[in-house]
């Protein structure tokens, strides 16, 4: 990972376009605003209707967007993609009720993780997913371990999504995963490497849920290559 450096400065908010915004225009605005952030790379795979679009196109697409205040578009990490969020303007153009905010930058890999398994369920046939920002909403008070989503797979069951991308202490991995078990008929954990994968897995056994928690990499969601 490259080193934090902002390399655009923040566009100046402008009153939007008169008229309606395009279906996809809406349709990837609510998508970006229910992840808090998405990198470029995953805009041209969301907005494609078959094929990925490549760089250019995808960055065109952003453009307008920022030129009618609808989004910021920031490069943060030098190594990767710009990251895209929507200003106030534009989460009143598609009505729904988060603060405008730019990322985190200790968030952005996880954000994208998330980004990337979230498109490739879909992709897959997995339908109504709830983002964890809307999860936080129904539930502002509550002390047990939100997902980072949950979706209805084609069977019609309902899966928690979580994203794991460190390490972390086999008592408070036992206590992620009762959690979720004890919420959702079926967990879908999303690693990063094989000592996360290897703490999951012990977590999942000694809690003997290895039917209904399904491990797997991350690699599985990567991007296919843009034209």
């Amino acid at each position: 990972m490259g080193s934090p450096t902002v390399v655009d400065a923040p566009s100046r908010p402008v009153a939007p376009p008169e008229g309606r915004l395009a279906r996809r225009d809406v349709a990837g605005l609510r998508w970006i605003a229910e992840q808090y952030a998405v990198r470029t790379d995953v805009l041209g795979h969301l907005l494609s209707g078959v094929a990925p679009w490549n760089s250019p196109r995808t960055a065109r697409v952003v453009a307008r967007w920022r030129h009618a205040g609808l989004v910021e578009r920031r490069r943060f990490l030098v190594d990767d993609a710009p990251v895209v969020w929507p200003t106030a303007i534009g989460l009143r153009r598609i009505a729904v009720p988060y603060h405008p905010h730019p990322p985190a930058v200790g968030l952005l890999a996880h954000l994208h993780a998330v980004s990337l398994v979230r498109l490739g369920v879909e992709r897959s046939g997995a339908r109504r997913w709830i983002s964890e920002r809307a999860l936080q909403r129904r539930h502002p008070t509550r002390d047990a371990h939100l997902p980072d989503g949950l979706f209805r797979a084609p069977g019609g069951v309902d899966v928690a999504v979580e994203v794991e991308l460190t390490r972390k202490p086999g008592p408070r991995l036992r206590r992620i995963v009762d959690e979720l078990t004890t919420e959702h008929d079926a967990v879908l954990y999303v690693v990063d490497s094989a000592p996360v994968r290897i703490g999951v897995e012990r977590a999942v056994a000694a809690l003997g849920e290895q039917r209904r928690v399904t491990v797997v990499d991350l690699a599985r969601f990567a991007l296919p290559a843009s034209r």
